[in-house]
């Protein structure tokens, strides 16, 4: 019981420093795409073409923020075409805290 007491509450420190922090550094276009993309993590990774059919705009556009977010070290391929999270727990975050 206290194990897991201590887990739940070392994963929500990790969510408030970690995840809030890398969210601050972004802008709202980029949060977006990490937003369209959480919806996919029960699979384990996204499709860049369903990020971007979700946002309603080109694969061109949304490569573009796929690159950013790739060098800001958020997210990483993972396949041709797929992409999954760098930071632990960013996608549970994204869908509880918003």
């Amino acid at each position: 019981e206290e194990v897991d007491a201590a887990l739940a509450l070392s994963r929500s420190d990790f969510e408030t420093d970690v995840c809030r922090t890398t969210l601050n550094a972004l802008s709202e276009v980029d949060v977006n795409f990490l937003v369209s993309m959480s919806e996919d993590q029960d699979k384990g990774s996204s499709r860049i073409s369903d990020i971007a059919a979700r946002l309603g705009v080109s694969q061109d556009y949304a490569q573009k923020y796929r690159k950013r977010l790739i060098d800001a070290g958020v997210i990483q391929p993972a396949g041709r075409g797929r992409l999954s999270f760098s930071v632990p727990y960013l996608a549970h975050y994204l869908r509880t805290s918003r």
